[in-house]
């Protein structure tokens, strides 16, 4: 990403940026952006047990939203004993079978980040994810989020955890506004971040 490519361009200008792709082929987007028939959302988190701790930079926006919305926490990828207390979390084992359908099943995908060089280096793979799948995205504008997300457009960037709260808010009440989203950011997973899209040009570059 740019953070990366900026620090390297310290050191030589043999520097290209490629960005972190996905084989969209994979991933059949959502067809309706309706919640479930008891009005539950399911809000997508994929990571590991170590990322983990980026969800819990926010667990304060979780808590408050579960007060006055119902909704699911479907992290994939963590353990059994991931807890935010307050939220209903359902911890998903992953496995390269099921990721692409279990996040076409949710309704939002969320990345928040804290600010920091650790978060600033990431390559937001789950953001390309989520696109990819037509969910609409909110995510922490931070590193290559800002990059890959063109904001109100393709998804919603938050600049704090109170603005993270307002807009995931925003996204479980508006339905359209979900569907606009989510059937842009498809299409820009297609255009850019596909594996299609960029393997000719990565050939090129090391062969």
């Amino acid at each position: 990403n740019a953070e990366i490519a900026r620090y390297a361009r310290r050191y030589t200008d043999r520097v290209t940026i490629i960005p972190t792709v996905v084989d969209v082929q994979r991933y059949i987007p959502k067809d309706s952006y309706d919640l479930s028939p008891d009005g539950i959302a399911r809000v997508a988190w994929i990571g590991t047990s170590v990322t983990a701790q980026h969800l819990l930079s926010h667990q304060g926006a979780f808590r408050s939203l579960a007060l006055r919305r119902p909704f699911t926490l479907e992290c994939i990828g963590v353990g059994d004993d991931f807890r935010i207390p307050g939220v209903v979390v359902r911890a998903i084992p992953w496995s390269a079978g099921t990721e692409a359908e279990l996040l076409r099943s949710c309704d939002v995908g969320v990345m928040p980040l804290p600010n920091n060089d650790f978060a600033k280096g990431k390559s937001g793979l789950k953001i390309i994810q989520y696109l990819s799948a037509g969910l609409p995205v909110l995510a922490s504008a931070v590193g290559a989020n800002c990059d890959i997300i063109n904001e109100g457009h393709s998804g919603l960037l938050s600049r704090s955890i109170e603005d993270f709260r307002i807009k995931l808010d925003r996204l479980l009440a508006e339905r359209d506004l979900r569907a606009e989203l989510g059937i842009a950011g498809r299409n820009v997973a297609m255009q850019k971040f596909s594996l299609q899209s960029h393997i000719d040009r990565f050939a090129e570059i090391v062969a």
